[in-house]
């Protein structure tokens, strides 16, 4: 099931975002020790090992990083470590924590566990006292029930609620360099649409992903072909799939023009509603079976790309 973490054969630590055909289209997360600060470096990081994998993926129309089934050493599964998590040796406060999210998630939001899973640090053995709790989402139908009442916990008289403004300040810097705001409003609008909170002092993160072959999945075994830079303003004309990474949208220039946008960043999610305009810097292609415009933002593109609320 991706998304998913897996360990290939040469050591490295992958992120695994989309199955196709034998392959994973991945990110590095760790080698030789080292961890990039953002997915946009290991697309600029030189290194022999690496280069092997970097393949042109015809449904994308790029270069990206392509694991092979038979390169595979171990897979990391979410889910799985949620359901061992009592074998762990994670400290008794942070099991605690866990439980204490994951089980909230599942009763607020009415979404069955086997759906849920644990992934970053905590995931790949790598926390710390001060590490996040990363959550993933699995299918569609629980991406929706999140988006719709994520914004209500604050009354739910638990140790669990949403930033203040002052402590999504700290963040707004960060994702206003990854592409997501044009000034420190935009960008704070944007930022509390995420889905992150806390419990108790403990930050945590939601990211809802569609499970495999299902609704919401992007098939990459399509071809499509690169038309231009595109830079322009669209008005949003579906937001269906926003919730989810990939997070999709539909948008309509001034000239009466669709364009689907995919986001492969998972700062995309929640990022704007029907109605609502936003500007869009990024690389433009066309299905060649079905004609359709596709605005595809991503960290391999090499483009500075944006996705700005407008106003």
């Amino acid at each position: 099931m991706v998304p998913c973490f897996l360990k290939t054969k040469d050591n490295i630590i992958w992120f695994a975002i989309n199955k196709i055909n034998d392959e994973y289209l991945c990110f590095p997360k760790y080698i030789n020790n080292y961890k990039g600060k953002k997915y946009t470096e290991w697309f600029d990081y030189k290194n022999n090992i690496l280069k092997k994998y970097l393949k042109i993926q015809k449904g994308l129309d790029e270069k990206v990083y392509l694991v092979s089934e038979k390169d595979i050493f171990k897979f990391y599964s979410p889910t799985k470590f949620l359901q061992e998590l009592d074998k762990k040796t994670l400290n008794y406060d942070f099991n605690k924590k866990i439980y204490d999210i994951v089980y909230f998630i599942s009763k607020y939001f009415d979404i069955n566990q086997k759906f849920i899973g644990v992934e970053g640090s905590l995931l790949l053995n790598k926390y710390k006292e001060n590490s996040d709790i990363d959550i993933l989402v699995y299918g569609i139908e629980n991406a929706k029930k999140i988006q719709k009442s994520f914004f209500t916990i604050n009354k739910s008289n638990q140790n669990i609620r949403l930033f203040s403004k002052e402590e999504s300040m700290k963040y707004i810097k960060d994702r206003m360099e990854c592409g997501f705001g044009k000034n420190l409003n935009l960008a704070l609008k944007q930022f509390k649409r995420r889905f992150y909170g806390f419990t108790d002092d403990t930050q945590f993160s939601i990211v809802c992903v569609p499970l495999m072959e299902k609704d919401g999945y992007i098939d990459l075994n399509r071809q499509i072909k690169f038309i231009k830079n595109y830079e322009g303003i669209l008005t949003i004309s579906n937001d269906y799939y926003s919730c989810i990474v990939p997070s999709i949208y539909k948008g309509i220039d001034d000239n009466g023009v669709e364009y689907k946008i995919e986001i492969y960043n998972h700062y995309g999610i929640n990022q704007a509603k029907v109605g609502e305009k936003v500007y869009i810097k990024g690389k433009a292609y066309e299905d060649l079976n079905s004609g359709e415009k596709i605005i595809i933002l991503s960290f391999w593109s090499g483009l500075k790309e944006r996705f700005d609320l407008y106003e």
